[in-house]
């Protein structure tokens, strides 16, 4: 399985879900994905 990683522009999380991902008391990081409600991200022509 190929792992990457994704930075967003901005994202909606849901806090209640944050208990159950692993890394996110010592990193911004999520990896279940139950915690994302919502992505963005800017896309510019210049």
């Amino acid at each position: 399985m190929a792992r990457t990683a994704f930075r967003p522009d901005g994202a909606i999380i849901d806090e209640t879900c944050l208990a159950d991902e692993p890394l996110w008391p010592d990193q911004s990081i999520l990896t279940t994905g139950k915690a994302i409600k919502c992505v963005a991200e800017v896309v510019s022509s210049n």
